[in-house]
Formats: C-alpha cells, sequence, structure tokens
C-alpha cells in the first residue's frame, strides 16, 4: 500500500501528536488537581470538625 507521507514524515507527524496530545494532558491535570486538591482540604477540615461532635 502506498503511502502519502514518506517514513520520516510518518515519523515527525507521530512526534508532533504525541507532544500535543502530552502537554494537554499535563494542562489537564494541572486544571483538575487544583480541584481535587480543594475537596481533599474541604474533606480533612469536615472531618476534623466533626471528630469532637461525634459520639
Amino acid at each position: 500500500m502506498n503511502s502519502i507521507f514518506s517514513p520520516i514524515q510518518q515519523f515527525l507527524i507521530s512526534w508532533i501528536l504525541i507532544l500535543i496530545a502530552g502537554g494537554l494532558t499535563l494542562q489537564t491535570i494541572n486544571y483538575v488537581g487544583e480541584l481535587v486538591t480543594i475537596l481533599i482540604v474541604a474533606a480533612l477540615v469536615a472531618f476534623i470538625l466533626n471528630a469532637p461532635v461525634a459520639k
């Protein structure tokens, strides 16, 4: 099967797509990481404040 792109072009396109996907993944983790941190801190504060009240 004949390909439109040469092997070097396929290699470069593959690596460019991998780098773009990696960058987007890191941005998503950074964005969601802040939300996860806030939720974990809120849960810990609620647990600590509820501990003296619980019987």
